[in-house]
């Protein structure tokens, strides 16, 4: 490692060290890393690869999903408003069957009804 920036710093704690690099750089600090490890036992090396990713990377799942939300309700709101006419119950007929007062419908006449309006 380059440490000319002087922005890489290895720090040793218990039985495993670390690198810190500060500021990371999209361009510059991404690639592949060496680790080598010796100690009384032998000597070992392992190669990996560090992806530096932009600050804004968490974002484009949730722009995603708010997209689709955004879609969706359009397409909703599109859809109701181009309903038919005959589609839209009017609010002046009542859903359901009518009620009446007459007794005409009954066998029995002398049945007396309450009035529930």
């Amino acid at each position: 490692i380059d440490n000319s920036s002087g922005r890489f710093f290895i720090t040793n704690k218990d039985n495993y060290s670390e690198l810190i690099i500060v500021n990371l750089e999209i361009n510059i600090d991404s690639g592949e890393y060496q680790c080598n490890a010796t100690n009384i036992i032998g000597t070992s090396s392992i190669k990996t690869i560090l992806r530096v990713r932009s600050h804004l990377a968490p974002l484009w799942p949730f722009l995603g999903v708010l997209a689709e939300i955004i879609i969706l309700v359009v397409i909703i709101v599109v859809y109701e408003k181009r309903k038919r006419p005959d589609e839209v119950p009017d609010d002046d007929e009542p859903a359901g069957p009518m009620k009446t007062n007459s007794t005409n419908n009954h066998k029995d006449k002398n049945l007396r009804q309450r009035n529930t309006n």
